[in-house]
């Protein structure tokens, strides 16, 4: 199961109420799927950051291009850290 910073769950739930962003949502849902079923996949593990060790991956629709940061936590599930349009890499 995924945990969530809170920040990064209420700019998801803000980006899944908004019709006018569907596609970004729906992009975002399936990738966020893929890294429940399996964070071991490259789609998930774009970038890798050295400390703390963190993965970040970028999702495009809508015009608009999210980040999201995640790491796992204690038990070797992901926490997602961030997500949102402030960082893109």
């Amino acid at each position: 199961m995924i945990g969530f910073d809170d920040e990064a769950w209420d700019a998801i739930q803000v980006l899944f109420d908004d019709p006018q962003r569907a596609t970004l949502a729906e992009r975002l849902d399936e990738m966020l799927d893929l890294l429940e079923k399996d964070s071991g996949d490259q789609r998930v593990r774009r970038h890798r950051m050295q400390l703390p060790r963190q993965w970040h991956f970028t999702v495009t629709g809508n015009g608009e291009t999210w980040s999201v940061l995640w790491e796992a936590d204690d038990k070797g599930e992901p926490y997602i850290q961030f997500a949102g349009s402030g960082l893109v890499g």
